[in-house]
């Protein structure tokens, strides 16, 4: 897995084996200083495109990259409690932070409402501020509330459009596809910025095959890679 510049996971503690598996295997070829992860913002959806911040619990932030963020970009907002209580980046930091004890952070709650100008200044500032050595987070589960089979199956429709980088169609997906849509966009404009386009499928599941409970309807989950 060497050259890998992005991870998709999830952000559901039901689903902890494969986070953690995936950044244990990253980390055998890539010891990461500079971490950014990107996450919907599910509890204060209203609120500007970006919620950032420059303290998180006792998680070393870089406060240098969020200070580039917060003069160049015009649709962010700084807010610490916000983020706190956002799962999205509260569940995957706790599991970096202990395989990567090193690195920096860059937490991001993205909202559903976004300009395209928006989006660009993000990927901008990201990409000309943060070193080679670095790795981009994206914190989404895939669809909700759905049986096992539709899961799957929607899973395959998400996959084909994330390898493609077709953003247009991601961009009209519903919960029964993923949560954050425009993270999504947000994080693939990042990785065709740096030419990572190699898409690799670690897993495709849901919660009734992790729970052994066939009948449940719950989350499928989508683990994968972007590399160079």
């Amino acid at each position: 897995m060497t050259n890998v510049r992005g991870t998709i996971i999830p952000h559901h503690d039901l689903a902890d084996s494969m986070i953690i598996d995936a950044f244990r295997r990253l980390k055998e070829d890539n010891d990461y200083e500079k971490i950014i992860i990107i996450g919907p913002n599910h509890f204060y959806p209203e609120s500007p495109t970006i919620i950032s911040s420059y303290s998180l619990k006792d998680y070393p932030i870089d406060k240098i990259i969020i200070e580039k963020m917060e003069n160049s970009i015009n649709d962010l907002v700084l807010d610490q409690e916000k983020l706190e209580n956002e799962h999205s980046v509260g569940i995957p930091i706790k599991y970096l932070n202990q395989i990567y004890p090193n690195a920096t952070f860059v937490p991001i709650a993205v909202s559903p409402f976004y300009t395209n100008e928006i989006l660009n200044q993000i990927v901008q500032v990201l990409s000309a501020e943060v070193s080679d050595n670095a790795l981009y987070v994206l914190s989404v589960d895939f669809a909700h509330n759905v049986g096992v089979d539709e899961g799957l199956k929607n899973n395959e429709v998400s996959i084909d459009a994330i390898r493609n980088f077709d953003m247009d169609k991601i961009l009209t997906f519903n919960d029964k596809y993923l949560d954050s849509p425009v993270a999504l966009v947000l994080f693939l404009k990042i990785m065709e910025n740096f030419g990572a386009k190699n898409w690799t499928t670690l897993y495709s599941t849901h919660g009734s095959i992790i729970e052994g409970e066939p009948d449940l309807n719950g989350t499928s989950y989508v683990v994968g890679t972007f590399s160079n």
